[in-house]
């Protein structure tokens, strides 16, 4: 299981355990999201259950995404850098296999590098054969642009 599995995984315990109004179930829930994550259940002042905003600040910093922007447009990345998910992500204009693996690459990229992946978001844009082959501006971009998730796995012959 990938950090983005685990992650997504933990926060679903997370979550059954916010909805449960057993606390034996919260707890539950808590100790195993805890136990996933590796740290230990906390709880604030005199609550009786579990603190899932602390499992949940827990959980990110162990198996949040690590996305990369791989590009070397400026636009591109000002627009990418424009979505909350991607605010933070590191920016590179060139990336090896060994950088890509298990981290989310937004952006495009050989396949080779794709497949060591977590998975990519690719930036897909229409444009007409006149467009091709020029540096696009950020309106463009903004406009037409849109991202679209892939996961590649190598596959032997």
């Amino acid at each position: 299981m990938n950090n983005t599995e685990k992650f997504e995984c933990v926060m679903e315990i997370i979550r059954a355990g916010m909805r449960k109004a057993s606390r034996a179930r919260a707890w539950k829930c808590a100790d195993e999201a805890a136990n996933l994550i590796g740290c230990t259940n906390k709880f604030e002042g005199n609550s009786n259950y579990p603190d899932f905003k602390h499992l949940m600040r827990e959980a990110r910093k162990a198996f949040a995404p690590h996305y990369v922007i791989v590009s070397r447009h400026e636009a591109t990345v000002k627009w990418l850098k424009e979505h909350d998910e991607f605010a933070d992500a590191e920016i590179v204009s060139h990336i090896t296999p060994e950088q890509a693996h298990s981290k989310i690459i937004v952006g495009n990229v050989p396949l080779n590098i794709a497949a060591e992946a977590d998975y990519v978001v690719s930036v897909e844009i229409e444009l007409a054969p006149e467009e091709r082959g020029k540096e696009l501006d950020y309106e463009l971009i903004a406009k037409r642009a849109k991202l679209v998730p892939y996961v590649v796995k190598r596959k032997e012959l």
